[in-house]
């Protein structure tokens, strides 16, 4: 009867440390789903940054073939800056 007992308790230490293993299995898995939502947004906020960025270049691009650049005269000790400003076109 003894023996019984002791095995029964044996079973029962065994099967409470499998609900453990089991709950803290769950527990990251969880964790680990949540780390993954939370990098799947980083990730779309960054696909959206970079989307803008390529949007961005390829206005300056479209305004480049436009209006390309002008390079402007560096300014002689004798000009006043006021001078240098004149000849300067101002875009917005």
């Amino acid at each position: 009867m003894i023996k019984k007992d002791e095995e029964v308790n044996k079973l029962e230490q065994l099967l409470e440390s499998l609900i453990k293993m089991v709950g803290r299995a769950n527990q990251n898995t969880a964790n680990l789903q949540k780390q993954i939502q939370q990098m799947n947004e980083n990730m779309d906020s960054l696909q959206m940054r970079i989307n803008q960025l390529e949007w961005v270049m390829k206005a300056q691009r479209e305004d480049m073939l436009i209006h390309p650049i002008r390079i402007y005269p560096t300014p002689t000790p004798a000009q006043d800056t006021a001078e240098i400003h004149e000849k300067i076109l101002f875009r917005v």
